[in-house]
């Protein structure tokens, strides 16, 4: 049976629905992802009973985004139970038994990790917020822009301590985002552990062709190499000699 994936609605930050009351001072930090879901239960109940049935013949797996622990995860989860059903009682076809899944983007997911990749069916790390979560930094703001980098430290750490939790729960792990496709990323991930990635259909052939140009044993420790290194110019150098072919 085919898997397919559908995420919740991700509205909020640099998605502006049209229909939204009114702006907000800061909409990164505002109403946006599960939160938004949550609290208009209505549309997110109608989402997920079309998705339950146009899920029927195929393995539904839902992803609820900007997941902040377990306590948002659990209703999200409770709610996808009550319209399955709502469903049933209506006498409706429907998949019943739908994979839920969390995307890790919040220092706060990243915290609570190990109980997510516990009670969830699988996990995705979505990079473009988790960098900019970590960092505190507007990633559509030019002024500072240079200082937005998924190889910063903290980022690495925070990656390696998700896929450890997948790891330790057999919880499957993707990873997608523009790190996702990112040369200087790939190797990483696959020498931390993550070998499963949601990239954009004209960057297949290029991940593809970059991961099966990778020795596995380098690439692992490329990446117990790049987690001891304190600054993002010291793991852009190894990044750098790893490009250039020299032995570390």
């Amino acid at each position: 049976m085919e898997d397919v994936v559908f995420r919740t609605l991700d509205i909020g930050g640099d998605k502006i629905l049209g229909t939204a009351d009114k702006p907000e001072d800061n909409p990164f930090m505002g109403l946006r992802g599960l939160r938004y879901s949550l609290k208009n239960q209505d549309i997110f109940m109608v989402q997920l009973r079309a998705l339950l049935r146009a899920g029927i013949g195929y393995n539904l797996k839902i992803l609820f985004p900007l997941v902040t622990g377990i306590e948002d995860f659990r209703k999200a989860s409770g709610i996808v139970s009550e319209v399955i059903e709502k469903l049933h009682n209506e006498g409706i076809d429907s998949v019943t038994n739908p994979q839920i899944g969390v995307m890790i983007e919040l220092p706060s997911a990243v915290m609570m990790v190990d109980e997510l990749a516990e009670e969830a069916d699988f996990l995705s790390i979505g990079t473009n917020d988790l960098v900019q979560y970590l960092l505190g930094i507007d990633r559509n703001n030019e002024n500072i822009a240079d200082l937005y980098s998924p190889q910063h430290p903290s980022v690495l750490r925070a990656i390696k301590e998700i896929s450890n939790a997948a790891e330790k729960h057999k919880c499957p792990l993707s990873v997608c985002g523009n790190a996702a496709a990112d040369p200087d990323m790939l190797e990483y991930f696959i020498g931390a552990g993550i070998t499963s990635f949601s990239i954009n259909h004209r960057m297949i052939q290029f991940v593809r062709r970059q991961i099966s140009e990778m020795n596995y044993s380098h690439a692992k420790y490329f990446a117990k190499k790049s987690l001891t290194m304190r600054a993002v110019k010291d793991i852009q150098e190894l990044t750098a000699m790893k490009r250039t072919k020299i032995q570390f």
